[in-house]
């Protein structure tokens, strides 16, 4: 059967086709998020006293990366808030540019393996790279919404906007 086009007065509108997504810039996303956070985390790290698993090297790298995996006993606060805020971190540098979320998703746990092959001295964690990935992956979507909602709909969201978003999500 052939579909008329209503002509009655009131038939709702026929949606207007939506605007293209920016585009993406999925390179920066890379360097902003996984290469850069890593850096900045591993030379914070390095300064402070007494703390030597910030003192990987290209040989700690290579050993991590053929080296077995094993189950890093952190404490509940760095497992549950901190591996999760890291990933976050990784996930909302790819979103604020455009970045859809699956493949933010992957950059996130790429972000994770890459910190924990390279970014520490001591062997890589699988527990720390699937909480990392996962609830990062998660807390980072939502903290990416409510920073969103802090800028609100204008073009010029004001200075105490753009503090409030970041405040929320840094980078």
């Amino acid at each position: 059967l052939l579909a008329v086009p209503s002509t009655r007065a009131d038939s709702p509108p026929v949606p207007a086709e939506e605007p293209p997504a920016p585009p993406s810039d999925i390179s920066l996303a890379f360097v902003e998020g996984p290469l850069l956070t890593n850096l900045v985390l591993n030379l914070g790290g390095r300064l402070r006293p007494h703390e030597d698993s910030y003192n990987s090297s290209w040989d700690t790298f290579v050993e991590n990366l053929w080296g077995e995996w094993e189950f890093d006993p952190n404490s509940f606060r760095t497992n549950q808030f901190a591996h999760p805020y890291q990933g976050s971190l990784y996930f909302t540098a790819a979103r604020s540019l455009g970045v859809g979320f699956h493949t933010s998703a992957a950059l996130t746990t790429f972000g994770s393996w890459l910190w924990e092959t390279a970014g520490e001295s001591k062997p890589p964690a699988i527990n720390d790279l699937i909480t990392t990935s996962a609830a990062g992956t998660l807390f980072g979507e939502v903290l990416f919404r409510l920073s969103t909602l802090a800028l609100g709909d204008s073009d010029d969201p004001g200075f105490w906007r753009e503090a409030g978003a970041t405040v929320i999500a840094p980078l």
